[in-house]
């Protein structure tokens, strides 16, 4: 029981991540094929994002690392590379 408890809130946690990060919350078309698309791509990107994520926590020796922190290095690394 709990084990499926714990699932529970890693899949609310996903969808809080996908929401907040990669534009979920912005989608207002409710056909089920777009439904269906924006699903798949927001969640591909969270995917591609935690192994990312997890890649960079390796790199900087920073085990907690998060998604936030990911997205700044990243702004960061475009902003440097653009002066």
């Amino acid at each position: 029981m709990m084990a499926y408890y714990t699932l529970r809130f890693q899949i609310e946690f996903d969808f809080r991540d996908a929401k907040q990060h990669f534009g979920l919350h912005k989608f207002k078309n409710y056909h089920q094929t777009q439904l269906n698309n924006m699903f798949n791509l927001a969640f591909l990107a969270l995917v591609a994002a935690k192994v990312w994520q997890q890649q960079w926590a390796i790199k900087l020796k920073q085990p907690k690392l998060s998604l936030l922190d990911l997205k700044t290095i990243i702004k960061a690394q475009k902003t440097s590379k653009a002066f």
